[in-house]
């Protein structure tokens, strides 16, 4: 049976509900970039910046930069970050969780008398996090494949590829007879030489498209531009898209160009975009 990233995200809620319940202490994983992943109630001992992390889905760039100057991201093994009371950041348990060798994020708790006993209950919940996690990665991989094949064929410029591309839209239910469908393509014309613009365009998509778009924004990324395919809800906000896109890549001492195909209820037209 297929499991999708929903299922996942769905279990990992679950064995943090549980190791919470059994710690009763509240229990928060972030992923490698600090985005929020999973966390529970509280139990009374957060500070204001868990909770401002669990308000905004990510962490505090403060708190990024106190977890790295202690070296959390090459951590094998669970440690404790301490307190910062000019940021009123309260000192944290932190465990990696790790998968196939690969650094998916971390588990954290609030350290206030937490045991070690508790710390190896922790460890042993992110053996099963990081398993969710790396299944979760296939998955995502696997999916953002089949988006890449589908922009690629929206965008080719033969009408039976085109029209082969509408009719994979209809049949992933992304795209229904009567949707509009717009594409937003952003180009990188003078990259940062600091920067990995592969990275930088990756990354922008990513956090341009997640919470909103990321059912109906198939997209494609190649050689120094990224194009997203809009179907239905989705087309009435592309210059907003266009926008978050060229401003994340503008952060980044890119310089970018931009421009968006009208909505049209003839997906086979997306192939000018590019020209």
């Amino acid at each position: 049976m297929a499991h999708s990233n929903s299922a996942a995200l769905d279990d990992l809620q679950q064995i943090v509900d549980r190791l919470a319940g059994s710690l009763q202490r509240s229990v928060a994983i972030d992923d490698a970039q600090g985005r929020l992943v999973a966390a529970n109630g509280h139990f009374g001992e957060e500070d204001e910046l868990r909770v401002w992390a669990i308000v905004h889905r990510y962490s505090d760039p403060r708190v990024m930069a106190h977890f790295k100057g202690h070296g959390i991201y090459s951590w094998t093994e669970p440690g404790r970050i301490p307190e910062n009371p000019e940021m009123q950041f309260k000192a944290r348990v932190c465990c990696p969780i790790r998968d196939h060798d690969i650094l998916f994020g971390h588990l954290f708790l609030i350290d206030e008398d937490v045991t070690d006993a508790q710390i190896e209950e922790a460890v042993a919940a992110t053996v099963q996090i990081g398993q969710v996690m790396y299944r979760r990665l296939a998955l995502h991989e696997d999916a953002q494949r089949r988006a890449e094949v589908l922009v690629r064929k929206f965008v080719s410029p033969d009408p039976r590829t085109q029209v082969r591309a509408a009719q994979q839209a209809r049949d992933d239910r992304l795209l229904i007879a009567t949707d509009p469908a717009c594409a937003v393509l952003v180009r990188v014309i003078e990259p940062n030489a600091a920067h990995a613009v592969q990275t930088d365009l990756h990354s922008a998509v990513e956090l341009t498209t997640r919470d909103r778009f990321r059912e109906v924004s198939p997209s494609w990324i190649r050689s120094g531009e990224a194009v997203v395919l809009l179907f239905g809800r989705a087309t009435r906000v592309a210059r907003d898209v266009a926008d978050q896109l060229v401003s994340r890549l503008l952060a980044a001492d890119h310089r970018v160009v931009a421009g968006r195909r009208r909505a049209h209820r003839d997906p086979e037209r997306l192939s000018r975009l590019r020209r």
